[in-house]
């Protein structure tokens, strides 16, 4: 696919998260300040402040505590409580990793599926390239396998050469490759006291949404206003949460449908499913991603 043939007339930019999260940190007013490699050992709602205790031995005394350390959020672990209230797994494992190749086909995104599992290429706008795979798998635990880079290898063992041959330029480094499971988020509520969690922390969407990070930034904006507009902080909370919540469980539901048919399992699914693709007019196909991000954008500009 090129991008521009399914966006049409909407300006795009294909950029990494980490080169978005150092524009956004290059931004930050003199008055804040970024702590690299450090961690909260603890905190404690004083009801007028947070007291939060950090891995180094040091106090911080704080109006409200945002806890948006992902997915496996330990702030919300030690608000809530187990993760395994909240978890709703849908089935898939995913990975990400640079890839140290140059790019070498002519389009900006490459798509490599079989029954089960896809690859996926991104050309990103340095002439980098991005990789993601996604499959359907029920092993528990494969977070936390060491060897990614062979378990990458077994899920591809009958891919696309093309798939085979890319893995062989990950830098090489097993840390350099990002493997977790496709589990959304539920929480009843999404703050206590002066601790609030946002992003994933709070209603991770997964990728299959194509909606996390966005509504990550848009949450943000939105708690933004409202506690400028509003004076009490638990107002502003509780408008923040009135307002996001009914967005974040219509995109959830939309992931749990989309999740189902994401990657077919068997292969006449898998062929039905390509068979369909293959005549869809890409006119049609376009106009449906140009839609469906027009309607996000405006969905955005109503968070904010």
């Amino acid at each position: 696919m090129r991008y521009r043939d399914f966006i049409r007339d909407l300006p795009y930019l294909a950029v990494l998260r980490t080169d978005l999260v150092r524009s956004l940190a290059e931004i930050l007013p003199e008055t804040g300040s970024i702590r690299f490699g450090e961690t909260i050992s603890g905190f404690e709602d004083k009801g007028d402040c947070v007291e939060v205790t950090l891995g180094s031995g040091e106090t911080l005394h704080a109006d409200l505590m945002i806890g948006a350390d992902g997915f496996r959020s330990t702030i919300r672990r030690r608000l809530f409580g187990s993760h395994e209230n909240c978890l709703q797994p849908l089935g898939y494992y995913f990975s990400v990793y640079d890839v140290d190749a140059p790019k070498d086909f002519a389009t900006d995104f490459v798509s490599y599926v079989e029954p089960g599992h896809l690859a996926e290429y991104y050309a990103l706008h340095d002439g980098r390239l991005a990789a993601m795979h996604v499959w359907r798998d029920e092993r528990t635990g494969l977070e936390r396998t060491e060897d990614k880079v062979g378990l990458l290898r077994e899920v591809s063992a009958r891919s696309h050469l093309q798939v085979r041959t890319l893995l062989d330029h990950t830098g090489r480094k097993d840390d350099s490759v990002v493997i977790d499971s496709l589990t959304m988020i539920e929480l009843p509520k999404w703050s206590r006291g002066r601790v609030l969690l946002l992003g994933d922390a709070a209603h991770c969407l997964t990728l299959v949404s194509g909606q996390g990070a966005g509504m990550a930034l848009a949450s943000a904006e939105m708690l933004g206003e409202a506690l400028k507009t509003n004076g009490d902080l638990q107002e502003s909370l509780a408008h923040h949460e009135k307002r996001l919540r009914p967005i974040i469980g219509r995109l959830q539901t939309r992931s749990r449908k989309m999740a189902a048919v994401f990657i077919p399992q068997s292969a006449f699914a898998f062929r039905f499913r390509n068979f369909v693709m293959r005549h869809m007019p890409r006119a049609l196909l376009g106009r449906y991603f140009s839609n469906a991000i027009r309607s996000e954008i405006k969905l955005a500009c109503k968070t904010t």
